[in-house]
């Protein structure tokens, strides 16, 4: 599970990296959203390495007492770590869509706007 979340979130924030550089400088803020979700996305990344380790510890598990001599022994007591990256990743991946289809509608509005403004303007 851990290998193939790390892979798909490492080529989502490449492809992420590589169109926010293509974008035009017209688009800035869609060029900085990209940017901000990939380096979101390599903070996954690192979370998930984190969160896919388990918390051991020793415990002492029994205690023998023989001529004076205590004798200690432990045994190692594991717990897993709940892993939250696939729903953090698929929560940044959402909020992404979101922002980007609010800025295609308001970008494609301003563009109808100015095309009429222009049309206007030479009748």
């Amino acid at each position: 599970m851990m290998i193939p979340l790390i892979v798909g979130l490492g080529i989502i924030a490449s492809l992420l990296f590589y169109t926010s550089f293509k974008f035009e400088k017209k688009h800035f803020v869609l060029q900085l959203l990209f940017l901000v979700v990939g380096m979101l996305m390599l903070n996954i990344i690192a979370t998930s390495v984190i969160e896919s380790k388990t918390s051991c510890e020793l415990v002492l598990s029994n205690t023998t007492t023989l001529n004076n001599f205590t004798n200690y022994e432990y045994a190692q007591v594991c717990q897993e770590i709940e892993f939250q990256a696939p729903t953090s990743s698929f929560k940044l991946i959402t909020w992404l869509l979101r922002l980007f289809f609010m800025y295609l509608f308001v970008y494609f509005f301003i563009e109808v706007i100015n095309f009429f403004v222009k049309s206007a303007e030479q009748k």
